[in-house]
């Protein structure tokens, strides 16, 4: 049973204080490596719940400085603020430096010079990390992504379960990032998508119909079974009710 008792609430805030004096003691070095062993994600939820601990680690030059590590801000001058060094790792940890988007398009142009015609697991997989990652001040902008995506939905087998899925999410990510993208832009792969999946879908239930021809019974047999099903001698072998 939980204690709700004021002195139990109180022995939880001053743990809680506790741990945030014990972050703020230690170096920058020191809090970097430690939260090393969480997720990004988890940083920034530790750095949303108070302005203690957003200033010692979100909002901390020094220890970005630390936790990035030399590599990943390269060429970042002494001077840079939290954010700029924040950025700065983003674009390092998600692979979005200023070559991202040539990058993509020498993707696509492999991924559609395919044997098999267009491997679109390899285009939307890598589209979707994009979306995904990408923020509206990064350069290349996301939306010159938007003829390439355009090409890949008009272009992929719809009629796949698997393809049409990487699409579907795809479109999802898409849709909720609307800070990168217009709407019109958006609405229009929507579309697109649509036909495609109609057109998959009228396919094959064309397909269902051919195959179904090519495999039913001949016209002379069914009306033969027909009548003799109906025929007297059928109709006194019957039991009656």
């Amino acid at each position: 049973m939980l204690d709700a008792s004021p002195e139990a609430s109180q022995k939880e805030q001053g743990g809680a204080l506790s741990l945030l004096g014990a972050l703020e003691a230690m170096s920058d070095e020191l809090r970097a490596r430690l939260m090393h062993f969480c997720e990004l994600s988890s940083l920034g939820e530790l750095a949303a719940t108070c302005a203690r601990s957003r200033s010692s680690t979100w909002s901390d030059a020094q220890f970005w400085r630390a936790f990035a590590g030399p590599q990943a801000l390269e060429a970042c001058a002494q001077g840079s603020t939290a954010a700029d060094l924040r950025d700065k790792f983003r674009r390092w940890l998600f692979r979005l430096d200023s070559e991202w988007f040539g990058k993509f398009r020498e993707l696509n142009d492999r991924a559609t010079s395919e044997a098999f015609g267009l491997d679109a697991q390899m285009v939307f997989s890598e589209a979707h990390r994009l979306v995904q990652r990408l923020m509206p001040s990064d350069r290349p902008p996301a939306s010159d992504t938007i003829p390439i995506l355009r090409e890949a939905l008009s272009n992929f087998s719809a009629d796949q379960e698997d393809e049409r899925e990487l699409a579907e999410g795809l479109m999802e990510v898409v849709e909720r990032r609307l800070d990168l993208f217009r709407a019109q832009d958006v609405a229009e792969l929507g579309a697109i998508l649509e036909r495609a999946t109609q057109e998959a879908l009228l396919d094959r239930q064309l397909r269902l119909v051919d195959e179904g021809e090519a495999l039913g019974v001949p016209e002379g047999l069914s009306e033969a079974a027909s009548s003799s099903s109906s025929s007297p001698s059928s109709r006194a072998s019957s039991p009656s009710r």
